[in-house]
């Protein structure tokens, strides 16, 4: 999903599981309003993927933030915690700002994995992530002097 360009509208938001949802409802034969090309593409990645790592195929609905563990595993330092509540900024893990769309639904989680975001300098912008439970970060907290816990 991450190798290819976005096969949801523009307007859709930043949240990855939507992207695999719309993927394996196409993948039944059901509607999606997705760009099939876009879709065509990442199933034979996928498809080799599975093949070499002898998988079969999931088709089941996703659980957001059970993308969002898995997103945090392959980047922590794109863990980021939401700066004010209903915010859409940002701050990751690595200390940079970053920034939801404007009324992106995501904005409803204290905490994001960030799967794809700007490179540029100053405030970033996200692309895809998804929502992440604090639980799921307990086994990255380490005590950090005087100051408390922070994500190691």
């Amino acid at each position: 999903m991450l190798e290819e360009r976005d096969p949801l509208p523009k307007e859709s938001g930043a949240d990855l599981s939507l992207r695999i949802e719309a993927l394996r409802k196409w993948r039944k034969g059901e509607r999606v309003s997705a760009d099939r090309n876009i879709l065509e593409r990442i199933e034979r990645l996928a498809s080799s993927w599975r093949r070499i790592f002898k998988l079969p195929v999931d088709n089941t609905i996703p659980i957001d933030t059970e993308i969002g563990k898995l997103v945090s595993e392959a980047y922590p330092e794109r863990i980021a915690q939401q700066q004010d509540k209903q915010s859409i900024r940002y701050k990751l893990a690595n200390g940079r700002v970053v920034r939801l769309p404007d009324h992106d639904p995501l904005m409803r989680e204290p905490w994001l994995s960030v799967a794809h975001l700007d490179a540029g300098g100053g405030e970033g912008k996200i692309f895809l992530a998804a929502p992440l439970k604090e639980a799921d970060l307990l086994h990255r907290a380490k005590r950090s002097g005087s100051s408390g816990m922070g994500l190691g």
